[in-house]
């Protein structure tokens, strides 16, 4: 059998498929799409779903160990030295009385009264102030009065407060007599005040402070506070019979180094 020749129409009919699958290839190679940054947005967005619900939040998970402790930092420098503080001030004695006493009538110091806490040293550059009360029970009117010009006057009682001898404080009472009347005094203290025998009253006491200071002595000096109550109960032809009683004396000593 004899075989045709292809006609120049076929040939060139085949050339053309060849070129159209290997122009095809090609452009398979140069356009793959390998990011969506290749893709147009609007075509991205289309391709997109929707975004699901939130799921539930998870458990808690276990605590982990506690880490081991850090190395100690290396000592740092020391500071600078601070300014000397202020003076303080201390209670070096507390005064009291040691059981109750009694006012006896006299125009003197009157009956001694104890007291315990009384003494004390006073040291050299210390200044000592003293500061104080009294608390008494004031007998009745019908066993404590006093006659003045041939009129009856209540009864009073004085508390005296001695310093190694010398009257430095006085507590005056002139409450109202009544049953189980109590009367509560602040001490009255004077530098000017004289020596022991002298007269109870006040007028010998020209400046009288809630406080007496008692100055730094040169040497170390020992301190004694003593007590005596006086009254005028039956004065001058008066009611008598009856007297204080001296339920409390408190005195502090305050020292400033």
């Amino acid at each position: 059998m004899r075989l045709r020749k292809p006609s120049p129409t076929f040939a060139i009919a085949v050339l053309a498929l060849f070129m159209a699958l290997g122009g095809t290839a090609v452009a398979a190679t140069h356009f793959l799409i390998t990011s969506t940054s290749q893709i147009k947005p609007s075509v991205l967005r289309e391709l997109r779903g929707r975004a699901g619900a939130r799921g539930d939040t998870g458990t808690t998970g276990a605590q982990g160990a506690t880490g081991s402790d850090g190395k100690t930092g290396a000592a740092g420098e020391p500071g600078h030295e601070g300014q000397p503080g202020v003076s303080g001030t201390t209670v070096v004695a507390r005064v009291r009385i040691a059981g109750a006493g009694t006012s006896a009538t006299s125009e003197g110091l009157g009956e001694s009264v104890g007291l315990a806490g009384g003494d004390w040293t006073q040291h050299t550059q210390e200044l000592d102030q003293l500061v104080g009360e009294v608390e008494l029970t004031v007998p009745s009117e019908a066993t404590c009065t006093e006659n003045h010009q041939n009129e009856s006057f209540p009864g009073r009682a004085t508390v005296h407060l001695l310093l190694n001898g010398t009257l430095v404080g006085v507590a005056d009472s002139t409450a109202p007599h009544g049953p189980n009347s109590t009367d509560v005094v602040p001490i009255q203290w004077s530098n000017g005040s004289p020596a022991v025998g002298g007269s109870h009253l006040l007028e010998f006491f020209e400046v009288r402070s809630s406080a007496l200071p008692v100055w730094e002595p040169d040497t170390d000096t020992s301190r004694t506070l003593t007590a005596a109550a006086a009254d005028n109960c039956g004065d001058d032809g008066g009611s008598g019979g009856g007297h204080f009683m001296i339920d409390s004396i408190k005195v502090d000593v305050l020292a400033a180094h």
